[in-house]
């Protein structure tokens, strides 16, 4: 175990080392009560070019742009194959979590490569080609 405060000198180097300067990057402050730290942000106050910026349009993120997970390609395949089936039958098939299954598919969803027609209980899916 280091001494004790030995910490703040560390915290410190770090961040001059980080910056790539030696000047101070943090300020610490402490009453009866508490002690802060506050560690400056490198980017702060920096004019950023706007061609610099990667920018998604939302033709980026539609099906074919994101790669699927193995598990999403296998939930998928189960919907392709059975355009009426459940969360929890696809959980019970792949053995996994319907929590799980329900997180995927609102992912394929967001993508673009399903959409669901109709109710919950009575509707199917329709898988984008």
């Amino acid at each position: 175990m280091d001494r004790r405060g030995s910490g703040l000198k560390k915290i410190t180097d770090e961040t001059g080392r980080l910056f790539k300067d030696e000047s101070y990057h943090v300020e610490y402050y402490n009453n009866n009560e508490f002690f802060m730290v506050t560690i400056y942000n490198e980017n702060y106050g920096k004019v950023i070019d706007e061609s610099q910026i990667n920018h998604r349009s939302t033709e980026e993120s539609q099906k074919g742009k994101i790669e699927l997970s193995t598990l999403a390609m296998s939930i998928l395949n189960e919907i392709k194959a059975d355009n009426s089936i459940k969360t929890t039958e696809i959980a019970d098939r792949l053995n996994i979590a319907r929590e799980t299954v329900s997180r995927n598919i609102a992912k394929l969803k967001k993508c673009g490569y399903i959409t669901r027609v109709g109710s919950d209980k009575f509707g199917h899916w329709e898988v984008k080609d």
